[in-house]
């Protein structure tokens, strides 16, 4: 769902930091 790949996204964007 959508909600799912917010969650993943955001779960990537901290992994770069």
């Amino acid at each position: 769902s959508l909600k799912d790949f917010a969650n993943l996204n955001e779960r990537i964007e901290n992994a770069l930091k």
